[in-house]
């Protein structure tokens, strides 16, 4: 028996409930001080640096979950990847030759995995040298799988490569396409284009708490609840299967994985890590099982 399975009641209901309504992909544009201006020269340089390093955003003591990352950059205390956008975008701006410095006030970098992002900031410095961002989109945009090619594109590309379901390269994909400038000329409804899910904690976390993806197995779901790491292969199962998941989601409900990424990712701001849920504030709660005190597997990773 499976540890860790869809539920095809809960998927069928959210499905239902989600089947006709508007729900407009994220642009990458707002708020306006996280992400370049529009048209900016540097912009698809901007995102291919950028979205690399969207991971790793919490504490490990031991073997426990210990905390969210918080950076502080010109006064202002951020959370995770709101810190990352947000001191890659003022080196945007003052055109610094390297945007992923990621420099709180004290002028060094405090990201939870620093050495990772320093390896991948190196990384692409080499892989700029070698390859044209702008042939690349260009390829892609050509095209009727373009999503699809250009996601197989950075199979080269340290930081975009590793993953087996591709979840900062989809991720990449959708700024690019989402952004006004239309990098690649996609539409998030594009089926034939090649688009697929973005699973990070976040989309975990909520697909474990709405009962969409139950865990079977009695010994693993303690350790989330208790917030204590998790093996490779466990990890696996429960990200691999919150996957499949999200392709079943998108298949019944014609809402689009651009969508859904957005509305179940933007879910954390009511049913966050550290905080109780705000249940009556989610447009998931008539569907949701409120399995609050389930977590996301904790498992140290650059994929997300």
């Amino acid at each position: 028996m499976s540890r860790v399975v869809i539920d095809p009641e809960v998927l069928g209901t959210l499905a239902e409930v989600l089947r006709g309504k508007s729900l407009p992909p994220f642009s990458f544009t707002e708020p306006a001080e996280f992400f370049p201006p529009v048209g900016h020269p540097r912009a698809l340089e901007y995102f291919f640096a950028v979205v690399m390093h969207q991971y790793g955003f919490w504490f490990l003591e031991g073997e426990r979950w210990n905390g969210v990352f918080l950076g502080v950059r010109d006064g202002r205390t951020l959370k995770g990847s709101d810190f990352v956008w947000y001191t890659a975008t003022r080196d945007l701006l003052a055109n610094e030759p390297v945007l992923t410095r990621f420099h709180d006030d004290s002028g060094t970098s405090p990201l939870p995995m620093k050495e990772t992002h320093e390896k991948f900031t190196i990384t692409f410095a080499a892989f700029k040298k070698s390859h044209s961002l702008e042939a690349i989109v260009s390829d892609a945009a050509k095209r009727r799988d373009g999503v699809a090619f250009f996601v197989r594109s950075l199979s080269e590309l340290p930081g975009y490569r590793e993953d087996p379901l591709k979840k900062k390269a989809m991720l990449l994909a959708m700024a690019l396409a989402n952004r006004p400038e239309r990098f690649l000329p996609f539409s998030p409804e594009d089926r034939e284009a090649g688009w697929g899910p973005v699973i990070d904690y976040h989309i975990q976390r909520t697909s474990l708490r709405t009962g969409l993806v139950r865990i079977e197995d009695e010994s693993l779901a303690q350790r989330l609840i208790e917030r204590v790491a998790v093996s490779k292969d466990e990890e696996a199962d429960i990200r691999n299967t919150v996957f499949e998941a999200m392709r079943e989601l998108e298949r019944l409900s014609g809402t689009s994985h651009a969508a859904l990424d957005l509305l179940f990712f933007t879910a954390r701001r009511v049913c966050p890590e550290t905080k109780p849920p705000r249940c009556v504030e989610c447009l998931l709660e008539p569907v949701c099982r409120k399995r609050k005190e389930l977590f996301q597997p904790v498992f140290r990773t650059t994929y997300y």
